[in-house]
């Protein structure tokens, strides 16, 4: 349990305009604060973002993997883990399992039976 706290105090100081960059996230062209992600638009300021499209908040890079990828503290924390390079750990934290979401969507394969229905 005490190696899943020090995991999660350094994983939790992670920076969220990099965590939001590995989510795939886009800058906006307009408002450099401002990032849009696949569950709306985030104004960030320093470690705090606010998604204005589900009026909440909240801060650090665990608080933000949670909100990107509704998952709990700890897939957020494994999924840190396994995506940056952090000093004073070298494997995954104990007791977390593989997550269980995709970074990205991926398209399904092609049916073209199914075309004539849509028309």
């Amino acid at each position: 349990m005490d190696d899943l706290k020090k995991h999660a105090n350094i994983a939790r100081n992670i920076d969220i305009k990099s965590v939001l960059q590995r989510s795939c996230a886009q800058k906006d062209k307009h408002d450099k604060a401002k990032w849009l992600t696949r569950v709306g638009t985030l104004s960030v300021t320093g470690q705090q973002f606010f998604n204005w499209n589900q009026n909440r908040g909240g801060g650090g890079a665990i608080d933000l993997v949670i909100h990107l990828y509704e998952c709990d503290f700890k897939t957020a924390l494994c999924w840190l883990l396994d995506n940056f390079s952090l000093p004073g750990v070298s494997e995954r934290a104990p007791e977390t399992e593989k997550p269980r979401f995709q970074s990205h969507f991926i398209l399904p394969e092609r049916e073209d039976r199914y075309l004539e229905r849509v028309a």
